[in-house]
């Protein structure tokens, strides 16, 4: 029988990667002997001496073969691969493999045809802990572009300034953020739980938006919510099992629009703010969205002592509080409230008529008084810190700044501006950087004068801005609106030397055929001339075929010239004579000429 072990063989590697060091530094500094040393810093006597007869790298923390790479050859990787995935152009497991052989080619410890594999990737990831493999989440080019560093620091100084005027820095109560908030019959299914590996969810169908109108103070304290519905009349059936407070109205989009957020604020808004009386100011923020920017807006403000604050465009993900930490959770929240709802209802479809009832619950749990004050604080409105806004979440933006002429990419993150002792690492990593250059010089242009670019970031009840907002406005309305020419104006083409220019007309393309709208003849046309008998048929006498009077929708038809001398009729292909197409260098003749008129 085997006797059990007194002193059971030690662990592997009993001492610290720092006691190996210190011991390393004390032999080559303090020139103490090696046994001296490892006695005293409890290290392998042999394992010191490797280390310091140059056998083994001093770094060296595993046993084992060497890593290809030298510590700092890849430490200047992991700056280069954390400052891409700041700009949002991170590389994927494959890319960094990539990446890696490449590097390795340049430095000249691999060819071309022996790249990295899997199993170094696996082995540099167990040395960089830092390093994970995560999901980005998506970020809209305009966003990038728009959080700059220098755009969040002016809005916070216009910010501070806006609250020093009403004195409101420490009157939470008085300050409040208003934004839309878009939702589906369709929801995304949650997380559940069963035995296999991919197993269906029921969803319903999308319908139709409806948006929410949400609203609530730095206090936490929140307003009901105000639905805009899809359709023309307002039912009370929308609002049922609505929430106490609850309003809605109906838009032909269901999207709010200039009339309904000033009917918002007059009706829904003024009736749940907190403030004693209309002596004491409140501060309005919101984004700039077109129908938020109107001067009946600006004149209710004012008669109600409201100062309107709008954040800079395309930064609501980083400045705005709903957005940053109540409507994340709400739609959470509103995706299991449908889950459960078809679930345990006979319906197995959510109609807008369930849309006031599921979203009241959700609006209501997401936006708590925690989650208000907590965003509001993570956006720095209130308590006023302008520090809270992260770098890491402007860093995006600057692969849209455009550098001084001087400036070296590497001064874009700071970790590159240390890393210049290893020429070769940072020649290649220059190379490989050398887009972001590109893309700064493509991004770089003039910003087109629009009303954000007036409003962005600013309180437009001030005078100075509302005057600007005006000059805008007026200027706009006199020049002709470039989407009202969206619509190209076409002409018949006909025997005749004048041609009537006419909206949705045919013109001819190179098969001779043209193509036009099925049209009403007595309204679809925006003027008021008739039509001639040289732009109708010859062979109905019509513009548009009888079999498509009646048509409600979309319906293309075709023409032909004719092709007789002197002729020059136009005939609907398909109802007005056996051909259906006419190609390039075909002959065609019109049904007046039964003699000559041949099929296809």
């Amino acid at each position: 029988m085997r006797q059990k072990q007194v002193n059971p063989a030690s662990k592997y590697r009993m001492y610290s990667p720092t006691a190996m060091t210190n011991a390393y530094q004390a032999v080559r500094e303090m020139r103490l002997p090696v046994k001296t040393a490892a006695r005293q810093y409890g290290v392998p006597q042999t394992t010191l001496r490797d280390r310091v007869l140059g056998r083994i790298d001093p770094e060296t923390t595993s046993s084992g073969p060497q890593a290809l790479l030298s510590q700092h050859e890849e430490a200047v990787f992991v700056e280069h691969i954390k400052a891409m995935a700041q700009l949002g152009y991170g590389y994927s497991r494959s890319e960094l493999i990539d990446q890696a052989s490449n590097y390795a080619v340049f430095l000249g410890k691999r060819d071309q045809e022996h790249p990295l594999s899997d199993r170094w990737y696996r082995s540099f990831m167990d040395r960089w802990p830092e390093l994970k493999k995560v999901k980005p989440r998506s970020l809209v080019n305009y966003r990038a572009q728009a959080t700059s560093k220098e755009k969040v620091t002016a809005y916070f100084d216009d910010l501070k300034s806006a609250l020093l005027k009403d004195n409101l820095m420490d009157k939470p109560e008085h300050i409040y953020n208003v934004d839309e908030k878009g939702i589906q019959t369709e929801h995304s299914p949650p997380y559940i739980i069963c035995a296999e590996s991919s197993t269906p969810a029921i969803t319903s169908a999308r319908t139709c938006i409806t948006t929410i109108l949400g609203c609530g103070n730095a206090l936490g304290t929140q307003i009901p919510p105000y639905f805009i519905f899809k359709g023309k009349r307002m039912r009370s059936e929308l609002l049922e099992g609505a929430s106490p407070g609850t309003q809605g109205t109906v838009t032909e989009s269901g999207w709010s629009n200039s009339d309904v957020f000033l009917e918002y604020l007059d009706t829904h808004f003024l009736k749940y703010v907190q403030r004693p009386s209309e002596d004491q100011p409140l501060l309005l923020i919101f984004d700039g969205h077109k129908s938020h920017i109107t001067i009946p807006v600006i004149n209710w403000a004012k008669e109600h002592n409201v100062s309107l604050f709008v954040l800079p465009a395309h930064t609501s993900h980083v400045l705005q509080p709903l957005d940053v930490g109540c409507y994340g959770p709400m739609q959470r929240i509103y995706n299991a409230q449908c889950h459960k709802f078809l679930r345990e209802n006979p319906s197995s479809k959510i109609t807008r008529y369930d849309v006031c009832s599921l979203a009241c619950n959700a609006y209501t749990s997401a936006l708590s008084v925690v989650n208000i004050r907590s965003a509001f604080k993570r956006t720095g409105i209130y308590p006023f810190n302008p520090e809270v806004i992260l770098d890491t979440q402007l860093a995006p933006s600057k692969a849209y700044l455009v550098p001084e002429p001087e400036t070296d990419i590497h001064d874009i993150h700071e970790a590159h501006s240390n890393a210049t002792t290893a020429p070769q690492p940072a020649e290649f990593f220059k190379t490989a950087e050398k887009f972001i250059t590109d893309k700064q010089t493509f991004e770089h242009k003039q910003p087109n004068k629009t009303i954000s670019s007036i409003v962005s970031g600013k309180s437009i009840t001030s005078p100075t801005v509302e005057a600007q907002i005006i000059t805008h406005k007026s200027e706009t309305k006199s020049k002709p609106s470039s989407k009202s020419g969206n619509v190209k104006k076409c002409s018949i083409p006909s025997s005749t030397s004048s041609k009537r220019q006419r909206v949705h007309s045919p013109q001819p393309g190179p098969s001779r055929q043209t193509a036009t709208k099925a049209l009403s003849a007595e309204s679809d046309y925006s003027s008021g001339d008739e039509i001639t008998d040289d732009e109708k048929c010859c062979a109905c006498h019509l513009f548009q075929p009888k079999e498509l009077q009646n048509c409600v929708s979309v319906v293309f038809t075709k023409w032909a010239q004719c092709d007789y001398p002197a002729c020059g009729h136009w005939t609907h292909l398909k109802y007005c004579c056996k051909q259906s197409v006419v190609r390039l260098h075909d002959e065609f003749f019109c049904p007046c000429h039964d003699n000559t008129y041949t099929e296809e």
